[in-house]
């Protein structure tokens, strides 16, 4: 069979479990199986495949046929410019996330010695993107699931950052938030003057999960996507461990859903009474990401 033949089967299949761009899908994966780029894929259309490669393909698109996402049947996505490993068990980052980091960068300068705190970290993608951007940044990882922690150590492996990144079992709900502490004087570089709090909880409501697309329910973890009824109960309570904090963090930047802004607002505001709090959009124009500051803007 050719490329073309391949691509046209493998979409149709796609298409018909309803699977939106199902032929840019089809060419992907069988870019990813042969190794290769998009571009030779349109560029070699009567290329003929040998009957490996054609399995290897087959098995690729039996498993996106059954819904499972994308990113896990190639073992990978691109955030902010880098290629994180992902697989079962852990959270695919989102675009929407990219704009927690540019608002994160946009307030602390390249230069700054900073701790970073991400709580929820999943592939670690926010939190490893932050460090790797501010290189004067010491980072800790924390996540409730040994499955997403395994995926983030992988990673962190992968960007070169282990010496500057730590990994820790926390379950938000039931354990208490340590604050970082003042590093030595003779560790000046890497004393925090900023102290960033980054967090991509669950906040979705049970009900909607029930409703969300076949990729989300049926292979995401729900355990990093539902908290409680109106879907803010691992925020309430991450509020509630930095509020015992002796000092607030620098920088506070969630990600939520719509709807959830106003009770983000008013708990950020309680617990930063001074701060600048920001809501941002996403790409939809949709409320996503909340930003509380306690220095303006560059």
């Amino acid at each position: 069979m050719t490329v073309r033949d391949l691509v046209i089967a493998a979409a149709a299949r796609l298409k018909r479990v309803g699977i939106p761009d199902a032929s840019l899908e089809a060419e992907s994966l069988l870019a990813h199986a042969l190794g290769r780029d998009a571009v030779w894929i349109v560029g070699h259309p009567e290329q003929a495949l040998d009957a490996a490669a054609i399995r290897t393909y087959a098995a690729m698109i039996a498993r996106r046929a059954r819904r499972e996402p994308f990113a896990y049947v190639i073992g990978e996505k691109w955030f902010y410019g880098r290629r994180f490993t992902v697989r079962p068990g852990v959270l695919v980052p989102r675009p929407s996330t990219e704009i927690l980091i540019e608002a994160v960068l946009g307030l602390v300068p390249k230069s700054a010695a900073a701790t970073i705190i991400d709580v929820g970290a999943g592939s670690g993608a926010i939190g490893l993107t932050l460090s790797a951007e501010r290189p004067k940044a010491r980072t800790v990882l924390y996540d409730v699931s040994r499955k997403a922690l395994d995926v983030a150590r992988d990673n962190t492996k992968r960007l070169k950052l282990s010496r500057r990144i730590r990994l820790a079992k926390l379950d938000i709900l039931r354990q208490s938030l340590s604050e970082p502490k003042q590093a030595k004087m003779r560790d000046r570089a890497f004393l925090p003057a900023y102290v960033i709090v980054v967090a991509n909880l669950p906040y979705l409501p049970l009900a909607q999960w029930k409703d969300a697309a076949p990729e989300v329910r049926g292979w995401e973890p729900k355990l990093a996507l539902v908290s409680g009824a109106d879907g803010l109960d691992h925020y309430r309570a991450l509020f509630k461990q930095i509020a015992r904090w002796k000092r607030a963090p620098s920088v506070l930047a969630l990600e939520a859903e719509p709807g959830q802004f106003a009770e983000l607002s008013r708990l950020a505001s309680a617990l930063m009474p001074a701060a600048r709090i920001d809501v941002v959009r996403d790409f939809h124009g949709d409320e996503r990401i909340l930003i509380a500051s306690k220095r303006k803007r560059p």
